[in-house]
């Protein structure tokens, strides 16, 4: 996915985790063109999906680990994208 409603509505995920378990909030446009809110509590995610499947999610809200260690989490990145290469090799 290449934007934030992409990653939600399909539950992008990493080694580490999914999305989906960061949403406090989102605020979704229905096909009857009404703006609802929901709680992250309201919301269902499994692998590769979500209960998000109206027409435009217009604003989430996210939880996010505050690093204490900026090397640490620079480590922990490249590890996750070493190991995501290793298992998902490119063409060519």
């Amino acid at each position: 996915p290449g934007t934030l409603g992409g990653a939600l509505h399909g539950n992008a995920s990493t080694l580490d985790g999914d999305i989906g378990q960061r949403v406090q909030k989102a605020q979704l446009l229905t096909r009857t063109d009404e703006v609802v809110d929901y709680n992250g509590s309201q919301l269902q995610f499994s692998h590769h999906q979500s209960s998000l499947d109206e027409l435009v999610i217009l604003y989430a809200e996210l939880k996010l680990e505050k690093a204490a260690d900026p090397i640490a989490l620079c480590k922990r990145m490249q590890k996750l994208w070493i190991v995501k290469r290793s298992l998902q090799p490119t063409l060519g």
